[in-house]
Formats: structure tokens, sequence, C-alpha cells
């Protein structure tokens, strides 16, 4: 019976936790929603598209830029927390500090005409690339102390910050520039807002701190780091192979349909995923069974992705030339091709870290690699070929899907379950998705809404 009740008050007090970071997300994303229509009409496709790229060359260096150490602060004793937490923004700090100057020399000698000036590129991305490792270093801290209330607020920050920097300075004239100081903005005041609830000590310099970091957490640094790496690359792929191929307005319309496709994913997945993260290792700490715990977890995250992505995949282009403007259709194409590939990262974020928790960072860093080569075929190859952008979201689509299930197989076989199970949820929700999708769409045709059942 007293176990009952300890179970019982624990699930009640995770549910309460992905409550508490569920209505920041969503008072955070309304405001996005509201405001992204002046916004994306204010700067247009090509201007988005250039930060698009900023902030992916950041995040690919951001993988590196901790050398895999900001994981450990979330399973590091007590005793060294702050010191491992000195380490890794200091490592950080200096990184950003590089990349930037790395940054600004590599356009200086070999310019684009639809980038920005070399030295506003290199202020960009050096000054951005440390803002948003701070942003996951403090999120990490917060997260394992359980600091719920202060993490809710961050997004609404973050999008207040955008949107009044942004518009308020494209009101003014600055329509070159003012979207790229919103977007800092808003995640400095974002740190702001976490860095008065960390310790006011960030940096370090004493030697013993770094050897005692590198020498204990050792496997983050040898297994996490390539993980990260090839995790971001797999990320930020499209967007730079969408402007080899396709242009810096292709990447403008490929990053409004993914923040689109976020919201429901921030939403709720990133919000259950935080709690999960922290139950997790919690779970792994007290040496308690964490199989059935990762499997009741997928499973509800499926059933929750199903009706949000089905309504995705029967109105995205209808919702796009509407919120967004007509200038918008192929974004809307997008949004609906890709949501599958949303519903998947759903899950994934819903259920973060688990490879981390279980040990298995190898399976993390072998699906990244698969996911990139086949990013490569889909937009080099089929892109090149027949000169489609939409067959190769496609098929970039259709990789991510098979190449995610095998992954989770792989999870479920390494935690003892049955993989069978995870495939038999798989195929009813994505089947329920497809089919749920016709019904809509054929009775929007009869109001004339939509003119195809399906493409």
């Amino acid at each position: 019976m007293l176990n009952r009740i300890l179970k019982k008050s624990e699930n009640n007090k995770n549910f309460r936790n992905i409550v508490k970071l569920i209505s920041g997300t969503m008072m955070g994303q309304i405001i996005s929603f509201v405001t992204l229509p002046i916004i994306t009409r204010m700067y247009g496709a090509d201007i988005i598209g250039i930060w698009a790229i900023v902030t992916a060359i950041s995040a690919v260096f951001n993988a590196v830029s901790d050398v895999g150490l900001s994981k450990s602060i979330m399973l590091e004793d007590n005793d060294y927390l702050l010191d491992t937490y000195n380490v890794v923004s200091t490592i950080s700090f200096f990184s950003s500090f590089l990349l930037g100057c790395g940054t600004f020399a590599y356009f200086y000698f070999f310019p684009s005409i639809d980038n920005l000036p070399a030295i506003i590129m290199g202020l960009l991305i050096g000054v951005y690339s440390w803002l948003a490792k701070q942003v996951d270093i403090c999120y990490t801290w917060l997260n394992r102390e359980q600091k719920y209330r202060i993490l809710m607020r961050n997004p609404v920050i973050n999008q207040l910050a955008i949107a009044a920097v942004s518009i308020c300075l494209g009101l003014m004239g600055f329509t070159k520039y003012g979207y790229y100081i919103g977007f800092i903005s808003g995640t400095f005041f974002t740190i702001v807002n976490m860095k008065s609830n960390l310790p006011i000590k960030t940096f370090t310099l004493k030697i013993s701190k770094f050897e005692r970091a590198f020498n204990v957490h050792k496997n983050f640094i040898i297994f996490q780091t390539p993980a990260d790496l090839f995790g971001q690359i797999k990320n930020t792929l499209p967007i730079f192979l969408l402007k080899e191929v396709y242009g810096s307005t292709a990447v403008g319309y490929y990053s409004i349909s993914i923040k689109l496709l976020n919201a429901p994913v921030n939403l709720l997945g990133m919000s259950v995923g935080r709690v999960f993260y922290s139950e997790l290792g919690r779970l792994k700490r007290d040496g308690q069974v964490i199989s059935k715990f990762i499997e009741k977890n997928v499973n509800l995250a499926l059933k929750t992705a199903t009706p949000i992505f089905m309504t995705i995949f029967a109105f995205g282009d209808v919702f796009a030339t509407t919120f967004l403007g007509k200038d918008w259709y192929v974004a809307g194409e997008m949004l609906r091709i890709m949501c599958f590939m949303s519903m998947f990262t759903f899950v994934a974020l819903s259920t973060q870290c688990i490879c981390i928790v279980i040990g298995k960072q190898k399976y993390t860093l072998a699906y990244s690699v698969a996911q990139i080569v086949m990013g490569i075929f889909s937009f080099v190859g089929i892109g090149m070929l027949f000169e489609s952008l939409l067959l190769s979201i496609a098929a970039y689509m259709v990789s991510v899907v098979l190449i995610q299930i095998v992954y989770y197989s792989f999870i479920y076989k390494a935690v003892r379950l049955r993989i069978i199970n995870y495939l038999k949820h798989v195929v009813m929700n994505i089947s329920i998705i497809i089919l749920g999708a016709a019904i809509l769409r054929l009775i929007a045709m009869q109001f004339s809404i939509v003119n195809t059942i399906l493409l």
C-alpha cells in the first residue's frame, strides 16, 4: 500500500512539473504565433534563411564547444557540480570566441553574395553560439535541480524579446539586421532569467578542475562529443544542402516550416522530455528498472503526436497560406511532407537522452551518421537529378522515419523490451495519420477549402 501511495505521489509530481513547463511553452508559442505573420511579412524568406544558416553553424559548433561535458552536469556528484559547471562554461566561452574569429576569416576570404559582411557574420555566429550554449548549460543545471518554475518562464521571455525587438527595429527601418538582433536579445534575456538562480561564479582557470573533469567524464568526451556533433550535423544538414542546391529563399521556407512544426514539438515534447530525462536519471542513480518507464513514455508520445500531426498533414498548406500569406505556399507543402518526420522528433524529444542514461551513445552516433548519408543523397542526389525541392524534402522525410524506427528498435533491444510492440504502435499511428488526413481533406473538398485528397 505504501509503495502504491509513493508511486502515485511521484507520478502526480511529474505531471505537475510537465504542466509547469507546458504552460510556459504554450504562452511562448502563442506569442510566436501572433507575431510570426508580422515578422515574415516584414523581413521575408531571404533574411530568415540567412539567420537559419547562422543558427545552423552555431549549433554544429556547439556540439563540440564543450567537448561533451555539459551533459555530465545531470549525473555529476554534488560535491563537484559547481566545478564542472565552471569548466564547461569556460571552455564554451573561449571556443565561441575562436569560432567568431574563424567565421570572420572565412567569409572575409570567401565572401558569398547571399551572406552578410564578414565582420557581421563573425559577430553574429560568435555571440549567438556562446549564448546558445549558455542556455543549454543553464537548462541542464536547473533541470537537474527540478527548478521548473524558472524554466517555465524561459519561452515567454524568449519570444517576447524576439517579437518586441525585431518588430520595433523593423518598423524603424532596420529590416536587414533587426531580425538577427531580436533573436540574440531573446537568447540573452533567457539567460538572465536562469542566471539569477545559478551560482554567480561562471568561469575558472584552475588546471586541476579541468583535469578532474576530463578524467572522470572521459566517456562523455569520447562518446558524447561525436554523438552530439553528428547529431547537430544531422539536424542542420538540410539547411546547408538547401542553401547550396536551391538558395537562401528555400532555406527560409524550410526554416519557417520547421518553426511551425516545432510548435507542438516544443509545447509538449520538449516539456515532457525534460521531466522524463530528470526522472530517468533519478531511476538510474537509484538502481531501479527503467525499461517499462521507457516503453510507457514512448507509447504515450506516439499516441499524443498522432492527432496533432494528422491535422497538420491534412491542412498544412491551407494554414501556411492563410497565416503567413500566399507567398509561403511552398512552406505549407513542406509543412505537410515533414509532419511525419516531426512526429518522430516529438517522440525523440519526449524520451530524450535515453542513450546517455543507458550508456549507448554509439547508437545515437550511428543514427546520426546514417541520417547524414541519407540526407546528402536526398538533397544532392535526388535534388540535382529531378530538380525538385519538394521531392528532395519527401525523400529526406522517408529516410529520417526509417532510420528513427531502426534506432528505437536497438534501444528496445538494449533495455530488453519487445521490438514488435514498438513496431505495431508505429505502423498503427502512421496509418491513422494518413487515413485520418484523407478523410479530413475529403470533407474539406466539399467546401472548396482544398483541391486534392492527399497530394
